[in-house]
């Protein structure tokens, strides 16, 4: 099995400068592309008009779907805010970039798609959020008009260039006027543009003129919802520490946790779900659309009203038709699968990301690639459209190919794509989740926890694909489970030292 170590994506776009020609350092004739990269957060996939939602209101983003290439398949290989993007930015696996929690800053000393970019002349800039940990530098970056951490959706202080500037405005909306800011300025070299959005994270709350929207809207309880994890979750491991008069964080859970079936009892929010329904079942709960889970989709439509903002200007300035255009999240989320409502797991709801590509030459519009993509192959593909070699450390693959001439994956015709890809979560302190580390191809995956060899998950996702019925220890998958063992090795090998798990 041919092996590609590549990552999913987030939003950007390229585009060519106002005030004359860039050529690429390799002596292409071609115009090198500017780049702006719109990355939001916790926006997970499926929650958009092009991806069939039923009542999801997306129109910019269906409009870059209906322009570009939506990708079906595209993952992030750690489902955790700032070692996703880190990785967007190094193409590197977190264990090799080394942000492997929201508390680490990424060092200048790393390559990335930025650092490569203003080397070669681009003019380039970050805007919004950047979360790793409360680094307050962007390196690789000239500029940048951003603030430290999370921020909050109202009463900001962006820090632009250096000096403080404090704002009572929706966050994103005002990034998103940084931003435009920065694409009316005229320049003689291409530039590279990254937007971070703080939506869809929490807390669940929207802009004023949104808090209306979707009223009367209905959604269905996730088919997945009383599948459990195999592993603790928050309410009932601290039970676990009181049990046994342990308070540390370092708490060890015993593996056979689980086995007295008194212990699974519901966390709060879903006993009143369950109360409210008068239902017995997560998955029996006819409306699953509670005023949080309202904001969160309220909160991806003002992101969908900045990302139509920035392709407005495009237009405006008449560089639309030269433009790069990518949107995606940094990584997805459960809202109730699984008996979660969290991230950092290998389950698809936390994998997945929304991820759309436009781009010049792109032909026909509103084409879907299949193939498996993920968010560290988004550093070397920018690099691949500006002319650039890719860093040597950098672990992505260039999907330009999918894009462009070669569409087929059939190794017969002469290119071959990623069957498989390595996802890991390094465990940290003050969260309930173990590490864990999965390996995924288009059927199959295995996840596994270091140190809980029970609490291995195997799941046949094209017959199972809501991840409901795990089958490790069954004695028929004995050999694929074999297979997927060695591939997750494989993999690891792979992709270098494995990180140090925390529990």
């Amino acid at each position: 099995m041919k092996i590609l170590l590549v990552a999913s994506m987030a939003v950007f776009v390229i585009t060519v400068g106002r005030m004359g020609p860039d050529t690429a350092p390799d002596g292409d004739a071609r115009v090198r592309p500017n780049i702006v990269f719109m990355l939001s957060d916790d926006h997970r996939s499926g929650t958009m008009g092009c991806e069939g939602h039923p009542w999801a209101q997306t129109p910019a983003l269906d409009r870059l779907a209906n322009e570009g290439v939506r990708f079906a398949n595209a993952f992030v290989t750690t489902s955790l805010c700032s070692p996703a993007r880190a990785s967007f930015l190094t193409g590197m696996y977190a264990r090799r970039h080394g942000v492997l929690d929201n508390a680490t800053a990424l060092s200048p000393d790393v390559p990335s798609l930025a650092s490569a970019l203003t080397a070669s002349g681009y003019d380039s800039i970050y805007i919004g959020k950047y979360h790793m940990g409360d680094q307050r530098s962007r390196p690789g970056f000239t500029r940048s008009a951003t603030y430290v951490g999370q921020g909050v959706y109202h009463g900001s202080e962006f820090l632009v260039d250096g000096k403080s500037e404090r704002t009572e405005r929706w966050i994103d909306d005002v990034a998103t006027d940084y931003a435009v800011e920065f694409l009316r300025e005229d320049r003689d070299h291409p530039f590279f543009l990254t937007i971070g959005f703080k939506a869809a994270h929490g807390p669940p709350m929207a802009p004023k003129d949104l808090r209306s929207l979707y009223e009367g809207e209905t959604l269905p309880a996730p088919p997945n919802a009383d599948a459990l994890t195999p592993f603790p979750r928050k309410r009932e491991l601290r039970d676990l520490m009181n049990r046994d008069q342990i308070g540390s964080r370092d708490f060890t859970t015993p593996e056979d946790w689980a086995a007295d079936p008194s212990r699974r009892h519901r966390d709060l929010w879903q006993g009143k779900l369950l109360r409210a329904a008068g239902v017995s079942k997560l998955s029996e709960v006819p409306n699953w659309l509670g005023p949080d889970l309202a904001n969160y989709h309220r909160q991806i439509h003002s992101i969908d009203r900045n990302v139509g903002r920035i392709l407005d200007v495009l237009d405006e300035l008449e560089v639309a038709d030269n433009t790069i255009v990518v949107y995606a999240s940094d990584n997805g989320l459960l809202n109730g699968e699984h008996g979660l409502r969290f991230k950092r797991v290998a389950y698809e709801s936390s994998m997945r990301i929304p991820l759309i590509f436009r781009y010049p030459g792109a032909g026909d519009g509103g084409r879907t690639v299949a193939p498996l993509v993920l968010n560290i192959d988004l550093a070397p593909t920018l690099l691949d459209f500006a002319g650039l070699p890719a860093p040597e450390a950098m672990q992505g693959v260039s999907w330009r190919p999918l894009l462009e001439t070669r569409q087929s994956t059939d190794p017969d015709d002469g290119y071959e794509w990623r069957e498989a890809f390595l996802y890991e979560y390094t465990h940290e302190r003050g969260y309930f989740n173990p590490a864990l580390f999965a390996a995924r191809t288009d059927r199959w995956k295995l996840i596994r926890y270091p140190g809980y060899p029970s609490w291995t998950e195997l799941f046949d996702l094209h017959s199972d694909p809501y991840e409901l019925a795990n089958l490790a220890a069954d004695p028929e998958h004995g050999s694929t489970l074999e297979t997927m063992t060695g591939l997750l090795e494989e993999l690891q090998l792979a992709a270098g030292p494995r990180p140090r798990a925390g529990r």
